[in-house]
C-alpha cells in the first residue's frame, strides 16, 4: 500500500513538473492575419520627405466636471480652443540610388496639464516617444523599433519587430527606473504576428496617412501596431489594430487661420477622425492615446519647426 502512494505521489509531482516546464516553454501566441496590411504600404512612398504636427487637447471635454455639451467630440472646425501639449515629427527618407526602400523615423514629445483634471495621466509626466521602421516595397515592414517613455513614472516600453518570412517577430519589454538608476524589467513578452508578404501596419501613435483616392463615401481600412497608455500600463502583449474608416463628406474649416474646405473621415466608432485636403493631405486628426485621453494632431509648417529645447530627444 505504502508502495502504491509513494508511486502516486511521484506521479503527481511529475505532472506538475511538467505543467510548469510547459508554462514558462510555450510557444507565443499567434495573432490572426489582419486585411488591409498591404494598403497602407504605396502611399508611404507618395509622402512628404518631413512633416510636423502640433499635439493639442480639448480640455472641455478632459475635465471631469464638463457638461454634455463640453463633451462633445471636436468638430475639426478650428483648434483656437484647444491646448498646446507638445509637438510630433515624422520624417521619411529614401534608400541612395533607388526608390524601393524608406527609412521612416518619428519623434514626439508632450504632456498633460493640470487644467485637464486627470490625476493619474498628469503623473505620468513628459511622454517620449520615438520610433524607427525600415520599409521596402519587395517586403513591406521589415524591422522597427519603438521607445515611450513615461516621465515622472520611470517607465519605458521598447518595441522591436523583425521579418521572419509573412510574421512579424515582435518583442515588448517594459523597464521601471529603480534605485540608484537601476532598470528594472517588469515585463518581457515576445509575440509572433502574421501579416503576410509585403504587410506593412503602421508602427506610429496617429492612425491616418495621405490617402490619394479620398471622396464621399469611399470607406478603406487602416492597421495599426497598437501603442495606447492603457495597454502599456496594463503590461498587455503588442497586437494589431484594424480600423474601418469612411469619407463621410464635406466640412468647412479653419486651416492656418484661411478657411478651407475638408473631406471628413471618420471610423465607425467616431474616435479616430480626420480632415483631409482634397488632394490626399491630412490636415488634422483626433484618436484616443488612452481611454480617458484624445490628442488632435495639427498639421504645421516644417520649414517653420524647430525642435523645443526642453525635449528629451
Amino acid at each position: 500500500m505504502l508502495r502504491w502512494l509513494i508511486l502516486a505521489i511521484t506521479f503527481a509531482v511529475w505532472v506538475l513538473c511538467m505543467l510548469a516546464v510547459y508554462a514558462h516553454c510555450k510557444p507565443p501566441p499567434i495573432q490572426e492575419p489582419t486585411r488591409g496590411l498591404e494598403a497602407g504600404l504605396e502611399p508611404l512612398f507618395n509622402e512628404e520627405p518631413r512633416r510636423v504636427w502640433d499635439v493639442r487637447v480639448d480640455l472641455r471635454r478632459l475635465k471631469q466636471d464638463a457638461n454634455p455639451e463640453a463633451a462633445a467630440p471636436w468638430t475639426g472646425e478650428n483648434e483656437a480652443q484647444l491646448a498646446r501639449v507638445g509637438w510630433l515629427e515624422t520624417t521619411l527618407k529614401k534608400a541612395e540610388g533607388g526608390e524601393s526602400r524608406l527609412d521612416q523615423s518619428t519623434e514626439a514629445d508632450f504632456s498633460i496639464p493640470a487644467e485637464a483634471g486627470l490625476p493619474l495621466l498628469q503623473m505620468l509626466g513628459h511622454l517620449h516617444y520615438k520610433s524607427r521602421s525600415d520599409i521596402s516595397r519587395d517586403n513591406g515592414l521589415e524591422v522597427f523599433d519603438a521607445v515611450f517613455t513615461l516621465g515622472l513614472a520611470g517607465l519605458e516600453v521598447r518595441t522591436h519587430g523583425v521579418r521572419d518570412g509573412g510574421d512579424l517577430q515582435v518583442t515588448q519589454q517594459i523597464f521601471r527606473q529603480g534605485d540608484n538608476h537601476k532598470e528594472e524589467k517588469l515585463m518581457d513578452e515576445r509575440t509572433t504576428i502574421p501579416v503576410g508578404k509585403r504587410g506593412t501596419p503602421l508602427v506610429e501613435l496617429f492612425p491616418f496617412q495621405r490617402h490619394a483616392d479620398v471622396r464621399e463615401g469611399h470607406s478603406w481600412d487602416i492597421v495599426m501596431l497598437k501603442a495606447s497608455i492603457d495597454d502599456l500600463l496594463s503590461k498587455a502583449p503588442p497586437v494589431l489594430l484594424p480600423i474601418s474608416v469612411t469619407c463621410t463628406g464635406r466640412q468647412e474649416i479653419i486651416y492656418e487661420g484661411k478657411p478651407h474646405t475638408a473631406y471628413t473621415v471618420s471610423s465607425r466608432d467616431g474616435k479616430a477622425r480626420a480632415w483631409y485636403s482634397p488632394d490626399g493631405v491630412v490636415l488634422k486628426q483626433a484618436f484616443a492615446l488612452a481611454a480617458e485621453l484624445e490628442l488632435i494632431i495639427v498639421r504645421v509648417d516644417a520649414k517653420k519647426f524647430h525642435k523645443p529645447v526642453w525635449s528629451r530627444w
